[in-house]
């Protein structure tokens, strides 16, 4: 029987988030043994995760005050460290799983595996030269690519991890549920919805101020989804704090929303028993997710938007253009909670501060589609190059690109716009192409002699700079930064032939780029012309 280790040392919503994969790990590997690490403070969520064996946990309060402390040096926070993760360094594992992207897990995984050398250890990890390497080329996607990606991230972290890990966790056992809350919440939801009249949840407060909602926005919207016939209830933590919050918004309407109590685990019945949930906070919208509730997701703030997005398809993700809560209104989210209820039959009006997205499955993966609002249109079609373009290097497939390509035109508000950043996103491969070269040949002129190592070193620092931030026109460097970085110390020979072999394959990759942009020009055009032929079709048609 193999024994498994998840590594996850993030936040409340990514852990339950990463319920799903570590779900999909065991329904793949049923026979195994899964137990999890994860910090003190969130094992309450392991407690909701099916299939697990053992939940290890790190206090990171503990080792916060041992290391920062001035009666304590840091030794006293290592040993802590090295106690607690004794009964994990001494089990027998067959396999470790890093589902956190930095260096301080990195490292943690390889020492827990230090005693055995036939531990897999499935994405980064850190080699015997002290080198952050990543297990696959998907590993890679999570480690190196989406902290570039900022707000437009390619895709979400869960497809990544269901990628790296061969997994699909569509499908798969929701998080659990206390039956006797699941009882009590079912049955007093059910007596609210007599007569059609639906259970719509308002998450408003978030861990992180800048992304909740405020109480005045709040009182108005429980207002009018009751004018509209439908129940409000109002979803807060057992706290002082979001007590007073709630009983702000009480005080500013005449109608009495239900105000539902609840820690993470009644929080889990509470959701899966809504019709429809409205929140700026990933941690209940991940549950949303994991139970299929759909959901109005709010992102606002430094929220990101795109790694942590919902994925149901039911769902609606609602923007701010300069992410800040004034600009999304209480109209926009109201025209977003009818098209969520009229499952997508109805239209989206929004405010031009505010943008819609519904999620789409393209290639396993999650893709955001524009549905309404102001939007930057670049951003678009870059987000959705990028995605194209990294699904192609890592797994070689042309079917999906013509999905996203489809996408991206719909993002399109003329002709103009499109063709505009495929000329403009050609530019940037191109001078990232001459890069290229003049690095290969820097590189060839070094092998022959040493001493112009200096200009090879140049034309590196030149195209590493292409890696500020994630672009169709940089997405290969990111990658290729990557490797190089992982290369292990050897002779002069042998690195100068794996860089060479690196950049070699480099080129190739920038080369399905620009083959991409004349793909969709060409994509572009026959749906212009296919639209046209259509117009005139109907005009024929309303002639005769």
């Amino acid at each position: 029987m193999n024994r498994i280790l998840i590594v996850h040392l993030k936040r409340f919503g990514d852990l339950i988030s990463a319920g799903q994969t570590i779900s999909a790990i065991k329904a793949k590997h049923p026979h195994s043994e899964v137990s999890l690490l994860c910090f003190e403070e969130f094992s309450s969520v392991a407690r909701l995760i099916p299939g697990l064996k053992k939940t290890y946990t790190i206090s990171r309060n503990t080792l916060l005050t041992l290391s920062n402390g001035k009666l304590y040096n840091t030794g006293f926070a290592l040993e802590e460290l090295r106690l607690r993760l004794m009964p994990l360094i001494e089990s027998p594992w067959d396999k470790i799983v890093n589902l956190t992207n930095d260096l301080a897990s990195a490292h943690l995984c390889s020492w827990i595996s230090c005693h055995d050398l036939n531990v897999s250890i499935e994405g980064v990890c850190v080699d015997e030269y002290g080198l952050a390497v990543s297990s696959n080329s998907w590993a890679s996607v999570f480690n190196d690519v989406l902290p570039q990606a900022g707000l437009n991230s390619p895709f979400n972290f869960r497809d990544v991890w269901a990628k790296m890990l061969d997994l699909s966790d569509q499908g798969i056992a929701p998080l659990l549920t206390n039956p006797r809350n699941e009882e009590t919440v079912n049955r007093n939801f059910q007596s609210l919805r007599r007569g059609g009249i639906k259970v719509i949840g308002i998450q408003a407060t978030c861990s992180i101020e800048d992304k909740g909602l405020g109480a005045e926005l709040v009182a108005r919207l429980a207002e009018e989804i009751s004018t509209d016939g439908h129940r409000p209830v109002l979803l807060i933590a057992p706290n002082e704090s979001e007590r007073e919050f709630a009983s702000q918004i009480l005080e500013q309407i005449e109608y009495q929303p239900i105000v539902v109590e609840s820690d993470f685990t009644a929080l889990s019945s509470v959701v899966r028993n809504l019709d429809l949930l409205i929140t700026p906070d990933t941690v209940t919208k991940h549950f949303a997710d994991a139970h299929g509730t759909a959901c109005v997701e709010i992102s606002l703030g430094s929220s990101p938007v795109f790694k942590q997005a919902t994925m149901n398809p039911k769902s609606v993700l609602l923007s701010a253009k300069d992410r800040d809560f004034s600009q999304v209104s209480v109209d926009d989210i109201l025209s977003a909670v009818t098209f969520c209820l009229n499952n997508g039959k109805t239209g989206l009006e929004l405010a031009q501060q505010a943008t819609a997205y519904r999620p789409v499955k393209i290639a396993d993966t999650t893709a955001y589609q524009v549905i309404g609002g102001s939007y930057n249109q670049d951003d678009e079609f870059n987000r959705h190059a990028t995605s194209a373009l990294i699904l192609k290097m890592n797994q070689n497939d042309d079917e999906f690109v013509n999905d996203y390509a489809l996408l991206a035109i719909k993002a399109a508000t003329s002709a103009k716009s499109f063709t505009n950043w495929i000329e403009q996103t050609k530019e940037q491969s191109a001078l990232t192409m001459k890069d290229v070269l003049h690095a290969i040949r820097a590189l060839l002129q070094m092998s022959e002699n040493p001493r112009k190592s200096a200009e090879f070193i140049e034309s590196l620092d030149r195209l590493f700079a292409n890696t500020e931030y994630l672009l169709p026109a940089n997405v290969a460097v990111h990658f290729f930064k990557s490797k190089v970085e992982c290369l292990p110390p050897s002779s002069f020979q042998q690195n100068t032939k794996s860089i060479e072999e690196l950049l070699f394959k480099l080129k190739s990759d920038l080369q399905h780029t620009m083959n991409l942009l004349s793909q969709w020009h060409t994509l572009w055009t026959e749906s212009k012309f296919e639209s046209r032929k259509q117009r005139q079709s109907a005009l024929t048609q309303e002639s005769l």
